[in-house]
């Protein structure tokens, strides 16, 4: 078995969860050949990528089916590629579905490594027989949130809790001072940010509406400032040029587009958010920003969630699922009008009881997630099927 490793993150979420694995891995085993799909930061961290993770994001069932054939493509490039280098542990980052065909694919075609996955796929909230599969397929599931580890107290697969990446990363984040200045913001005045998601069907679906809302409340707010991550430098231009159609490009107002690396000051300073559902929600909670959460799909997908694969969860969020209760207002079994998205979120940008609210719970879902040590519990529970 050669000294190598085998790292798969299929969406951004992955990556930023991966890019913290890379960096360990790579300061701990640096005879080791780190290799897989990953996004610019596991590839800024030492991952030679086989396909960027760029090329894997696809949002909602229907364009899965319309990716289909590429995605096959570069599932069997992918594992033929394992089976021949041979790597000593192959590490499974999120994108559940794609990676539990991966694993099964690798122990049918004898594949005698060691396979880990990263992020629990949602067993609480459908499918719970893939808790079957996972016991089968894998040697090692690392779960990031508390409860968890729980669901798995019956089962023969060695489950470990490791704390959650992405609230420690935030805990260690080495913030910028006067990073405003740059994009003519003033920090004293309050700011109304979009986060419209990190893929261009996240873009086409999302922003238009964001914008709509972003101009209600910058009538209401005179002096109310608007920033807009870019998740990815290659959707600054569609984002603008979907910014040229909305109402909001006839305001002479100016318009802050804020790069991804810069995305944790942004969250620090912005008074309230309109947000894509996914990681950056967790983000924003973890930040103490109160947020309106949106997830525009297609009438298919919506279809498809309800009737055929039967999703009835309580919250979709997860600083509300790790709640039990709504802290985020959330639109996305039927989503609403840009006024009513105005109208949500407009207590949030002043001193108000809700706002007071929504800070509190914050807190809490920062608490649940504090852990000690987050980098020596993962590097702990992993060293053992890498070595």
């Amino acid at each position: 078995m050669n000294p190598n490793v085998f790292l798969f993150a299929g969406e951004d979420s992955g990556d930023i969860h991966g890019e913290v694995l890379v960096s360990l891995l790579a300061s701990q085993n640096k005879d080791d050949e780190l290799w897989g799909v990953g996004g610019k930061r596991m590839r800024k961290a030492g991952l030679k990528a086989l396909f960027p993770t760029e090329s894997f994001m696809v949002m909602g069932f229907q364009d899965v089916l319309f990716n289909l054939p590429s995605l096959i493509k570069k599932f069997y490039k992918i594992r033929n590629a394992i089976l021949k280098k041979s790597p000593k542990a192959v590490i499974l980052i999120d994108y559940p579905e794609f990676n539990l065909l991966l694993a099964k694919s690798l122990r049918k075609k004898g594949f005698k490594g060691k396979i880990v996955q990263m992020i629990c796929p949602t067993v609480w909230a459908w499918r719970k027989s893939r808790i079957k599969t996972l016991e089968k397929c894998f040697d090692l599931l690392l779960t990031i949130y508390p409860f968890e580890k729980e669901l798995f107290k019956n089962s023969s697969l060695k489950v470990e809790y490791i704390g959650n990446p992405v609230a420690e990363k935030i805990a260690n984040h080495p913030y910028l001072t006067h990073w405003n200045l740059n994009f003519e913001l003033n920090l004293n005045q309050p700011l109304l940010s979009l986060f419209p998601g990190s893929r261009t069907k996240e873009i086409e679906r999302n922003f238009i509406k964001q914008l709509e809302s972003a101009k209600l409340l910058l009538d209401s707010f005179p002096d109310l400032q608007l920033a807009i991550s870019v998740a990815r430098p290659n959707l600054l231009t569609k984002m603008k040029q979907i910014l040229k159609k909305s109402p909001l490009s006839k305001k002479r107002r100016k318009i802050a587009f804020i790069p991804q690396e810069l995305s944790y000051e942004l969250m620090r300073s912005t008074t309230a958010a309109i947000a894509k559902c996914g990681t950056v929600t967790l983000e924003l909670a973890l930040h103490g920003c109160p947020t309106l959460v949106t997830y525009e799909t297609s009438f298919l997908n919506r279809f498809l969630a309800k009737y055929l694969f039967r999703l009835k969860l309580p919250h979709f969020s997860i600083a509300n699922i790790l709640a039990e209760k709504t802290i985020f207002p959330e639109f996305i079994r039927n989503p609403e009008n840009p006024v009513c998205y105005a109208n949500t979120l407009r207590p949030y940008l002043t001193q108000t009881l809700e706002r007071q609210k929504i800070l509190i719970e914050c807190q809490k879902v920062k608490e649940m997630l504090k852990i000690e040590n987050g980098k020596e519990r993962l590097l702990k529970a992993i060293t053992p099927f890498i070595t």
